[in-house]
């Protein structure tokens, strides 16, 4: 066939001064390639899931919740805005990202609503998805864009919805669910409330305050979107803070405790013998070795 076109962005000067072009994409899709050894992404500072789907290479994850997983070319995993770590490459590698909140569409959020009954046969620990066609006709056009400066908001927004179309047309329910699994809610929009102001608050009442709803419905709802109560799971979460950080190579008490937010080593060792049974320094060599 007769090329057409040329393998370039026409008119690029009006792209780059439209309104609607993105200099810095927050929401919406990232090409990368990295070389062997480079971190993808450190703590999650933009507050946005990520979806990372690996174009070439193998990259190394080590996140809070999870064992430590490696992911390979032709394959894609979630990084759900609650979990902290880091992706490190193992090989030089080429990846598409897309950071997002929620899907943008109700009937995707729906969609995805109905998969929560799914989640009781599923045990997730990064879980990988497998990139097959068309899916990859759809990744192929995204980075050819993204590499010749293709970056309209409204572009991302509509490619934003594609993509989880093209899942739900080619991918069934199981897999899906097994990839979005740390996602899944009845009522998406308040789980990513809880996810969201979480690192924010200071306490349980804070949280409720912020949510504009009765104490009573608050924590019925909690309990129904998390399967246990708030209490149970903000000292779930701050123990996976806790020994997560402690990993880290070289940190010291005064560090972790700083860190954590204790205002005095006194009540940070008083708080980790309550809890955990151990001092600080026990914790911190615990990890590291389980590391």
């Amino acid at each position: 066939m007769e090329k057409i076109y040329d393998d370039k962005l026409l008119y690029s000067g009006e792209h780059f001064t439209c309104t609607n072009y993105l200099r810095n994409v927050k929401t919406g899709f990232k090409y990368k390639e990295l070389e062997a050894g480079v971190n993808v992404s450190a703590d999650n500072k933009s507050q946005k899931n990520r979806l990372l789907i690996i174009l070439e290479g193998s990259i190394r994850l080590n996140y809070e919740h999870y064992a430590t997983k490696t992911i390979n070319a032709g394959e894609m995993v979630l990084l759900s805005k609650s979990v902290q770590g880091y992706s490190k490459c193992l090989t030089n590698v080429k990846l598409l990202i897309l950071a997002f909140d929620l899907p943008i569409i109700n009937c995707d959020k729906m969609a995805f609503q109905a998969m929560v009954p799914l989640m009781e046969q599923i045990k997730y620990n990064l879980n990988t998805l497998l990139i097959k066609t068309p899916f990859d006709k759809f990744i192929e056009l995204i980075v050819f864009y993204l590499r010749n400066g293709v970056n309209c908001a409204h572009l991302h927004e509509m490619k934003h919805h594609e993509l989880f179309l093209c899942l739900r047309y080619f991918y069934t329910k199981e897999e899906l669910a097994s990839l979005f699994y740390p996602i899944l809610s009845t009522s998406m929009d308040f789980k990513q409330f809880v996810l969201e102001q979480y690192p924010k608050i200071n306490n349980i009442r804070e949280l409720i305050e912020l949510s504009n709803m009765g104490k009573t419905a608050f924590y019925e709802k909690f309990k129904c979107e998390f399967g246990m109560t708030a209490k149970q799971w903000i000292i779930r979460e701050f123990s996976h803070k806790l020994f997560y950080t402690a990993s880290q190579p070289g940190i010291t008490v005064k560090e972790l405790s700083n860190k954590l937010g204790f205002n005095s080593l006194s009540q940070f060792q008083q708080y980790c013998k309550r809890h955990y049974g151990r001092t600080p320094s026990e914790i911190i060599n615990n990890a590291i070795i389980k590391k």
